[in-house]
C-alpha cells in the first residue's frame, strides 16, 4: 500500500508543478504586457492561459544547434598560444 501512496504522490507532483509554472508564466508575460502598455499573450486559449502549452509543444519541437567539434590539433594550439595572446594585448 505504501508503494500505491508514494507512486500517487509522485504522479501529482509531476501533473501540479508543471500547471504551476505555466500558470506563473502567463501571469508573468501578463505582469510584463501591461507594464511595456500591450496585452500580453492572448492568443491562445481563453485569456491566453492556454500559452504554456503551446510554449511546451515549442519547446519539444524545436530543433537543437549542436556546434561541431574543432579539430584537436586546433584546440591544443588555441590553449597554448593563449597566454601569450593575453600578455600581447595592449591597453
Amino acid at each position: 500500500m505504501s508503494l500505491v501512496y508514494t507512486v500517487s504522490g509522485i504522479v501529482a507532483i509531476m501533473m501540479v508543478f508543471p500547471l504551476l509554472f505555466g500558470i506563473t508564466t502567463v501571469l508573468e508575460r501578463k505582469g510584463l504586457g501591461r507594464l511595456q502598455n500591450r496585452l500580453g499573450p492572448n492568443r491562445v486559449g481563453p485569456f491566453g492561459f492556454a500559452q504554456f502549452v503551446a510554449d511546451g509543444i515549442k519547446m519539444l519541437t524545436k530543433e537543437d544547434i549542436v556546434a561541431p567539434v574543432p579539430p584537436l590539433e586546433l584546440v591544443e594550439l588555441s590553449i597554448d598560444r593563449a597566454p601569450a595572446l593575453r600578455c600581447t594585448q595592449g591597453r
